[in-house]
């Protein structure tokens, strides 16, 4: 007995049309799994969690624990994750976010309702001022209501940065960062206006070695803040970052594992051929 093929089973629904119709990027919470570990990924769509057998470490415990999500109770969060669409098996009331659609019976048979946020949080932000502190206190510090993320980005001691010491809770930056153009492992952030001081551009996307950024066209650091995002250190008057990810180990992994081969094939055809015309 075979099951349908996945076009079927999977099918498109009037909630993943409406996801899809957004402009990337941002990020959905399926709260009731009304979809499963990774149906929405087949489409596309963003997650806040789904189903990945390898994802940071960082990023579980900023989440609260893997498997447990346990800071996603905290609405505050939210913001900072990007999140703009809500996904829920049930009608609820959930301040800043308002129902689009639902009931709707998806793809898989599952009653939903999609929520939206009344404004859609930004993906990306320009913070005028940053804070080191103990790694341990990092997460309890973003959950807490009281802390602007505009304002502040917080780095463990490791980070090789050393911001200049705040005594006050600075005022927001006027920069604005929106994304002209995004795609998985590259990102293109315009600012304008463009920052009035010495700031950073903190990214809803988990950071790792293997980012690579320029401001203006010029190498520029690519640090971890607020627990497990890409921050980028800009000069006043900055206008562009470009971030990508490369991973120069991949590619002399490749090389090598070419160069192998290589030498496998000819050791296995090499004596053949030389008894042949011998």
């Amino acid at each position: 007995v075979f099951s349908p093929p996945a076009r079927r089973l999977f099918a498109p629904d009037a909630i993943t049309d409406r996801i899809r119709a957004t402009p990337l990027p941002y990020r959905v919470w399926d709260a009731s799994n009304t979809y499963g570990g990774s149906i929405l990924m087949s489409y596309g769509i963003p997650q806040v969690l789904g189903y990945h057998g390898t994802e940071m470490r960082s990023y579980d415990d900023l989440l609260g624990g893997k498997n447990q999500w346990r800071n996603l109770a905290h609405p505050a969060l939210w913001r900072l994750l990007a999140i703009r669409y809500f996904l829920v098996g049930d009608s609820v009331n959930i301040p800043g976010y308002h129902r689009v659609l639902g009931p709707v019976v998806n793809a898989v048979g599952n009653t939903t309702y999609l929520y939206e946020a009344d404004s859609p949080p930004p993906y990306v932000r320009v913070v005028p001022a940053a804070v080191k502190g103990e790694a341990g206190r990092i997460i309890p510090t973003l959950i807490d209501p009281r802390l602007d993320y505009d304002r502040l980005v917080l780095f463990d001691p490791d980070e090789p940065v050393n911001p200049v010491p705040v005594d006050s809770m600075p005022a927001p930056s006027p920069a604005r960062a929106p994304v002209a153009a995004w795609q998985p492992g590259r990102l293109t952030i315009t600012l304008d206006p463009a920052p009035p001081a010495p700031s950073y551009v903190l990214v809803a996307e988990n950071w790792y070695l293997d980012w690579h950024a320029t401001v203006d066209g010029k190498d520029a650091p690519v640090l971890r803040g607020d627990q497990t995002f890409i921050t980028v250190p800009v000069a006043a008057g900055a206008r562009r970052v470009e971030l990508v990810y490369r991973s120069d180990r991949y590619r002399t992994g490749r090389l090598i594992s070419i160069f192998a081969t290589l030498i496998a094939v000819g050791c296995l055809a090499g004596p053949p051929l030389t008894k042949r015309f011998a």
